[in-house]
């Protein structure tokens, strides 16, 4: 596996984009974190056996981990959308399979057409769909104005995440991304667009959740859409509980079946 920066051009702006791939086979899967996150998130991925024959691209997004905030980038979610498509496009796979965790489950839905129709799976992690999947924090952030998030809000942003708030990546994070991807997220879960995205997505899908989440109400317009909970868990599957998760990951991404819980 390899960190390397990928350049791409966004509306007139050079973005250097950091991420971590590993070439293995052309079935890419590619990894799209949440706000605050990076693709720390996806750690545990790396050393997981049922992935050792797939290629895995995990993104920084600007304003995140090891990529920069930029000047003049918007940090909107259909922005981030850009970039990551970008990323993507430097790759050559013939299967493409993306996971997307929070936030990310939201900017994987604002993909270009093309790149959504050429999708072999999407797998949702208690990604942004609809009002309620805002929390406390982006929504008081976007409430806010810039300097009280700087002055007041930001300094205790990992502690009112709880016991999740050690799955933040704070340290690497820009300030002004946080809020802008914060304002963007709540915009776009109050539109009712990224459901109704999500519904009409072609492509096999699955929506996954901690079962200490299984009150969100979102679950229950998801209609047939497919849901398994994992054990022991919060809104950080992946991290909560990495062997049942990248387990279940893995056979869905191959197309076997599942133990469904609702």
């Amino acid at each position: 596996m390899t960190e390397r920066i990928e350049k791409v051009n966004i509306n007139g702006l050079s973005l250097n984009i950091s991420v971590k791939y590993r070439h293995t086979s052309d079935q890419l899967v590619v990894f799209f974190h949440g706000l605050g996150c990076s693709r720390k998130s996806f750690i545990d991925v790396w050393d997981f056996p049922a992935f050792h024959d797939k290629s895995l691209l995990c993104i920084d997004l600007p304003g995140f981990g090891k990529t920069d905030y930029i000047e003049g980038f918007s940090c909107h979610m259909e922005d981030y959308a850009l970039v990551c498509e970008a990323v993507i496009n430097n790759f050559t796979y013939s299967t493409l399979h993306v996971v997307g965790h929070s936030m990310g489950g939201a900017i994987v839905l604002l993909l270009s057409q093309r790149l959504l129709e050429a999708l072999a799976s999407f797998t949702n992690i208690e990604g942004n769909l609809v009002s309620e999947d805002c929390g406390t924090v982006s929504r008081e952030t976007a409430a806010s104005s810039y300097e009280r998030f700087l002055y007041e809000l930001l300094p205790n942003v990992a502690s009112r995440f709880g016991n999740e708030g050690d799955y933040l990546d704070i340290q690497e994070m820009s300030s002004a991304a946080f809020y802008r991807s914060a304002c963007s997220l709540v915009k776009w879960s109050e539109s009712g667009e990224l459901l109704k995205r999500f519904r009409n997505l072609q492509c096999r899908k699955i929506f996954f959740y901690g079962d200490k989440n299984a009150w969100l109400s979102v679950l229950k317009q998801l209609n047939d859409i497919d849901k398994n909970a994992i054990k022991g868990s919060g809104h950080f599957p992946m991290n909560d509980n990495p062997a049942e998760f990248y387990g279940k990951l893995s056979r869905f991404i191959d197309g076997k079946d599942l133990v469904y819980c609702i």
